[in-house]
């Protein structure tokens, strides 16, 4: 059964969804997403792990963050999630934009990670060339 609980992190609501016992996995959405797009996958996990998957601030159910908002902010917000929880270390899972979290957690906190996959997401480093013309046409979906 999947618990939903909110959280209180640096004056902000998060909304997660949890459920299953075992080691943690952190779930990171991508965009337009909110925790649900993990629910298939929580349940076939929740036999073997822990699986915790938030709403990231601005996303379903978490309060909407004031001005400018992004991975660096959202890594801080994960930090005290983790926190918030006593989880020591996680397993991180990131879709989309939520690489991009999961990145600058890894980051700030890398002895809070005890694994890290990302897809669907640049790697780190491509910088300016992101937003290269030749590259644009291959995110064309996202305007």
């Amino acid at each position: 059964m999947i618990e939903h609980i909110n959280v209180s992190i640096d004056g902000a609501t998060i909304h997660v969804a949890r459920c299953g016992q075992g080691p943690v996995l952190l779930l990171l959405h991508g965009w337009p997403e909110f925790w649900l797009t993990w629910e298939p996958l929580m349940r076939r996990l929740a036999d073997r792990f822990t699986v915790v998957a938030p709403d990231l601030r601005g996303f379903g159910d978490s309060d909407k963050p004031l001005g400018r908002f992004g991975a660096a902010e959202h890594a801080g917000d994960m930090i005290g999630l983790l926190n918030a929880l006593s989880i020591e270390k996680a397993g991180v899972v990131a879709h989309d934009v939520g690489g991009a979290v999961a990145q600058e957690l890894a980051r700030k906190a890398p002895e809070r990670i005890s694994g890290l996959f990302l897809f669907n997401f640049v790697y780190p480093g491509i910088g300016k060339r992101m937003a290269e013309p030749d590259r644009l046409i291959e995110i064309w979906y996202q305007s």
